[in-house]
C-alpha cells in the first residue's frame, strides 16, 4: 500500500472505518471546486503526506457521510 492510501487509512480506522476504495469519475462545478480547495488546508496535516486527490476524495467522503446522517436523509429513507 503506498504511503497515501496508508495515511487515509489510518485516518478512516481512527474513525471507526475500514477503507474501500471505488474509483468513480464524479463532476464537480466551479464554485463546489472552490469550496474544495477552501477546505482543504483544514485537511491537510490530518492526511499528511497524501496526493491532494487523495485529500479531496478523503473531504468528498466526510461529506457525503454528513449528509447521510443529516435530518434531510433520515427524513427520506423513513418515507421510502
Amino acid at each position: 500500500m503506498s504511503n497515501e492510501l496508508e495515511s487515509l487509512n489510518v485516518i478512516a480506522e481512527s474513525n471507526g472505518d475500514k477503507l474501500q476504495f471505488v474509483n468513480k469519475r464524479i463532476d464537480i462545478d466551479q464554485k463546489n471546486l472552490k469550496r474544495l480547495k477552501i477546505l482543504l488546508p483544514l485537511y491537510e496535516e490530518e492526511a499528511k503526506g497524501t496526493r491532494e486527490a487523495d485529500i479531496y476524495s478523503f473531504i468528498i467522503n466526510k461529506a457525503v457521510e454528513y449528509f447521510y446522517k443529516s435530518d434531510e436523509v433520515k427524513k427520506r429513507l423513513n418515507n421510502v
